[in-house]
């Protein structure tokens, strides 16, 4: 559309990413924070960036917070060397960690095996994506795509079977973050992350909503970030554009505030130009 009328335009909106995951560290061997590293490092988001997302992904490291929220997330600047490491593609040291927590190659070449659970609202690529980065290092993986209702009860069940799932990291500012990492820190527990609750998160949680100035909810924030930065509670991945158009005449689109929700569905099967209106607009 932009070739046959230029005068379109188009901004990128970089939010918090989209069908990000997290690890059930209620069932091993998630529940060891080398081996969530060294998922991590088998990850090559550089190059993702440049092919799946077209050149357009953000592909820097975050925890619970996005670096973007100055003040509240732990600043990527502070980070030690050994930190940012577990952040960089390296899959021979993430096969050197696997090998140092005692999950080396079996005769068919596989480590173990892990289920990935994805909210059905996401597209499917990416994770697939992953799982080829995953066999590389010898980890063998199945992607389950749940519905809505699925994935409800998944998260309220007792027992939870999935490794790896879709949900929320990356926030902006906001006070109950740390309760999307540790669910019995407030109402309504998510049974994939009561392992992951430390009793240091659980008083984070509880002084960040009972704190009643802005530097101390701040502090408390960076605190929580780097936590779940140096113990790899998210997969990170690259932040996606969403799209916003200026003009009306272009139809097809969610209003006047996003072409589509980045990963989210719905995708466009059309997009059009509304010839009438904008030869009134002209």
């Amino acid at each position: 559309l932009q070739r046959t009328n230029p005068e379109i335009e188009v901004h990128s909106l970089y939010r918090g990413p989209d069908g990000i995951f997290l690890f059930n560290q209620s069932l091993p061997p998630m529940q060891d924070a080398d081996v969530r590293k060294a998922l991590q490092m088998a990850v090559d988001r550089e190059t993702i960036s440049a092919t799946y997302f077209r050149g357009r992904g953000r592909p820097a490291p975050y925890g619970m917070m996005l670096q973007t929220q100055t003040g509240w997330a732990w600043p990527y600047e502070e980070w030690p060397e050994e930190v940012k490491a577990g952040y960089r593609y390296d899959p021979a040291g993430a096969e050197a960690l696997l090998d140092a927590a005692g999950y080396t190659r079996g005769a068919d070449g596989v480590r173990f095996k892990i289920t990935l659970a994805l909210h059905d609202r996401y597209e499917p690529t990416h994770p697939e994506i992953l799982m080829g980065y995953f066999e590389a290092i010898g980890v063998a993986s199945e992607l389950v795509i749940q519905t809505t209702p699925e994935a409800g009860a998944r998260n309220r069940a007792e027992t939870a079977e999935w490794e790896i799932l879709s949900g929320g990291y990356g926030f902006t500012a906001r006070q109950d973050s740390i309760k999307y990492m540790c669910q019995n820190a407030g109402p309504d527990p998510f049974s994939y992350t009561k392992a992951q609750c430390s009793t240091r998160l659980v008083d984070l949680y509880e002084a960040a909503m009972n704190a009643t100035q802005l530097e101390d909810v701040q502090s408390i924030m960076r605190e929580a970030d780097e936590i779940t930065v140096r113990q790899h509670f998210g997969l990170v991945k690259s932040i996606s554009p969403r799209f916003s158009v200026n003009q009306p005449w272009v139809k097809g689109y969610n209003g006047e505030s996003a072409m589509g929700l980045g990963e989210r569905n719905p995708f466009l099967a059309r997009l059009w130009i509304d010839q009438e209106l904008k030869d009134r607009t002209q």
